[in-house]
């Protein structure tokens, strides 16, 4: 993948967080363009963002959603933008998911952050039951329809 540049309820585990000072979030948007960006995590959600939460951020000018996919101690660009906000946790992906959805865009055409945004409700696809059902068409006009079980809690 190509690189470029409020209140949660959860404390990330220290294996999820780099150094204190100053954090940043690579961040896939909700949009079909093929690469992650990073933006700068604010006070509020240092030590308790994750990779797999939701958040709302700026790009080209628009609010959208996006999700983490790791937390870095500097930012490859000197310019970021801050994250707006950290969605609820009932928005969170989880790790089997993330990597579901990952292999799904990989082979299917969709940017990552379209296809995370197809497994909520309300997106392409939807999770009922602890099933996650993806259905997306690619670029060359076929249909990959991907499924995984969550993990009961």
């Amino acid at each position: 993948m190509a690189r470029a540049a409020m209140t949660a309820s959860r404390t990330a585990t220290p294996e999820e967080q780099p150094a204190p000072g100053e954090l940043y979030a690579r961040i896939v948007v909700s949009v079909p363009v093929d690469q992650w960006f990073h933006y700068r995590v604010p006070a509020p959600l240092r030590g308790t963002l994750r990779r797999g939460d939701r958040v709302r951020v700026r790009f080209h000018g628009r609010s959208v959603v996006g999700t983490v996919l790791q937390l870095d101690a500097t930012a490859e660009v000197p310019e970021v933008l801050e994250i707006q906000e950290r969605l609820g946790d009932e928005h969170h992906i989880a790790p089997d998911i993330l990597g579901l959805c990952t292999w799904v865009a990989e082979h299917s055409g969709a940017s990552l952050g379209e296809t995370l945004d197809a497994t909520l409700l309300g997106g392409f696809g939807l999770i009922l039951a602890g099933v996650v059902l993806v259905n997306l068409a690619d670029r060359r006009s076929k249909t990959i329809t991907a499924a995984a079980t969550t993990p009961a809690d």
